[in-house]
C-alpha cells in the first residue's frame, strides 16, 4: 500500500474511532472536512501531520484527548475558547 493510500486509512480509521460525525453539530462529512480538537489544548502530543505517520496505538492515544469535529465546528470553537479566555483576562 502506498504510504498516501495508508495516511488516508488511517484518518479514515480515526474518525469511525471518534465516532463518524462532527461532535457538535452531528454532520457526516467527507473525511478532509474533519479536525482533530484537542479537549485540553495542553494535553497535545502531535499535531494530525505528524501523527498520521505513528503505528495506530499511537494514534489511537493521542485521539483519546480529541472530540471530532468538522472544520466550521473546529473554527467555531477555537473562536469560543479566544473569546472566554479575553473574557477571563478583562475581569
Amino acid at each position: 500500500m502506498s504510504s498516501t493510500k495508508l495516511r488516508n486509512a488511517k484518518k479514515e480509521k480515526a474518525i469511525e474511532y471518534l465516532g463518524g460525525k462532527c461532535w457538535k453539530c452531528e454532520g457526516v462529512f467527507d473525511k478532509d472536512l474533519y479536525d482533530f480538537h484537542h479537549i485540553v489544548p495542553a494535553s497535545k502530543e502531535f499535531e494530525w501531520g505528524i501523527l498520521k505517520d505513528k503505528r495506530w496505538e499511537t494514534i489511537q492515544k493521542e485521539l483519546d484527548k480529541c472530540v471530532l469535529l468538522c472544520s466550521n465546528c473546529h473554527r467555531l470553537a477555537h473562536k469560543e475558547m479566544r473569546e472566554y479566555a479575553f473574557l477571563r483576562l478583562s475581569m
